[in-house]
């Protein structure tokens, strides 16, 4: 019989919830739970809940990570007290945040075809003709068949 398979605490869930909304990397949550690493990976891939939760709280993260980042591209207007005072002053758009967003959320390119076709390099077709028949061929040779002046010629030249 082998050691028992460790499980997660009590507080597990809450724990995960937090940490992984905020950012923490995985190792980190690991070492919260009082756990190896790829313990957690273990249960993280056996236990649904435990998963869920992580998913979920790795989605919040997301969300913020693109609201503070769509603030940033976006620029935000001056706050002013009662009184007219500044309470917040204004943040004006940062243009290399709203590139990331638009290049990782809409799939913008800045280069290359916009359409989806190709990868942006030039193409190149090269059609050769279909081989001819024996005969055909031969009647070809006995037309021309100096059409290509000959090697010493071509020396000279």
């Amino acid at each position: 019989m082998g050691r028992p398979r460790k499980t997660l605490p009590a507080h597990g869930l809450d724990v995960i919830r937090a940490l992984a909304a905020n950012g923490v990397q995985e190792h980190q949550i690991a070492v919260a739970l009082g756990v190896d690493f790829r313990t957690w990976v273990r249960i993280r891939g056996e236990d649904p809940e435990a998963k869920a939760v992580w998913l979920e709280a790795r989605a919040l993260e997301q969300d913020k990570l693109v609201g503070s980042l769509f603030r940033q591209a976006m620029g935000t207007p001056a706050e002013y007290d009662e009184r007219g005072n500044v309470v917040r002053a204004e943040q004006l758009p940062v243009p290399t945040a709203a590139m990331f967003l638009l290049k990782a959320r809409h799939s913008y390119r800045d280069f290359g075809p916009t359409d989806g076709s190709g990868d942006g390099r030039p193409t190149v077709v090269i059609n050769l003709p279909a081989s001819l028949p024996g005969d055909d061929y031969a009647k070809l040779i006995t037309v021309a068949p100096n059409a290509l002046p000959a090697p010493a010629d071509r020396e000279a030249a």
